[in-house]
Parts: structure tokens; sequence; C-alpha cells
């Protein structure tokens, strides 16, 4: 085995189900194995991120039955990946964005992508969105944002990459706060866009299943 096999660093399927607890940022989860993506997750105890992913339409955690989803990386593949991270974690990478990440999606809507965008009044897309096209401003252009209005007042932003010779299998990712130090995002292929509400509702399902 390599440094990474034993720190539980690189990324390993299981196949049990059996709940492993793990605490991150201040908050116990009982996670089946399944749902983890490496090793050290499998561990338990304090972590500073956990990685996981879940197959649509009923996100269970990987089978030998999904294998082949779960290791491909097709256009319109059904995994959900879900990343929950400590921001007060010693990473200087969380350091970072660490600002950005406490904001409110309308906040970095309004104070950091409205800025760059092409066009601040977007255009009218599917699935419930406007959608804005970034500028040249932007260090990476090749991404769209996706804008959602909820009904109570509150912004969904996805942000999605735009199909190219270099990323033939785009996603988009959506991150969001779940206490003044946990945040959570999660991302799944562009493809399946138009599937974004019931997708959303299944990951809040999902973490919230696990937090109990």
């Amino acid at each position: 085995p390599s440094v990474e096999d034993i720190q539980g660093n690189a990324p390993k399927a299981s196949t049990s189900q059996e709940p492993v607890t793990v605490s991150i940022a201040g908050e116990n989860l009982v996670i089946p194995q399944n749902y983890t993506q490496f090793g050290k997750t499998r561990r338990g105890g304090a972590q500073d991120r956990i990685d996981l992913y879940a197959i649509l339409p009923g996100f269970e955690g990987f089978t030998l039955a999904h294998q082949d989803d779960f290791e491909g990386n097709s256009s319109n593949s059904a995994i959900v990946h879900i990343t929950l991270q400590d921001l007060a974690a010693p990473d200087q990478h969380v350091a970072s964005e660490a600002l950005s990440q406490r904001m409110t999606e309308r906040e970095k809507f309004e104070r950091i992508y409205l800025p760059l965008v092409v066009d601040p009044k977007g255009e009218p897309a599917r699935y419930g969105f406007t959608r804005y096209r970034l500028s040249d401003k932007w260090g990476q252009k090749d991404e769209d944002l996706f804008v959602h209005e909820a009904s109570d007042g509150s912004m969904i932003l996805f942000r999605c990459l735009l199909e190219a010779a270099g990323m033939p299998s785009p996603w988009c990712r959506r991150d969001i706060m779940l206490s003044d130090r946990l945040t959570q995002s999660y991302r799944f292929k562009r493809a399946r866009l138009s599937d974004w509400r019931d997708i959303d509702a299944g990951v809040v399902k999902l973490i919230g299943g696990f937090r109990k």
C-alpha cells in the first residue's frame, strides 16, 4: 500500500453498510460506510472534511451492482458528490475561502459574481433559473452561473462548467452554510440540471438523516 492508502487519503469504495460515527465542526454524524469515498472517514472520530457520494434517483450508497456508475465519469452520470468541510480547520486552502464560504448565496452573487458578469440582468433560462455569463475578469471563463429566486426570498446559486474539449463531462456545484463553521457543497453533472430540485431535496434529506 502507498502512503496515501495508509493515511486513508486515497479514494476507495466500500460496500459495507456498517455505520461509522464522525464529528465535524462540532456536529456528530452517523454515516453508513458505503457513502464514504475515503478510508480516513471510515476510521470515525473528528474530521476536517468528509467526502461522500450517492447515486440518483434514490440516493443510495456504493454497491457492486452500481460499481461502473460510481467509477465512471460520463456526461450523464447519476452520481452526486457531497463535501462537508470545517471552515475552522487548519488548512490554508480552507482559510483562503473562509470569508466567501460564510456568505449567503445572495451575498456571494451580489458581492463576488455580479461585478464580473457580462450582463447584470442575465437571461431567462429553463428550470426556473436566470443564467449569467461570466466576463473575462473572472479567472475561470468556462463557467456559467444559474440563479434561482426561492419563494422564501433566498437565492439558490449554481456554478456550472461549460462543456469543452478539456471538460467533456461538466458539472454544476452549489455551496451552502449549515452552521457558522460547517459548509456543504455538492455537485452533479450539468446534463442533470433539469433535476436540480430533486437533487437538492435528496441532499438535504440524506445529510439530515446522518446528522440525526
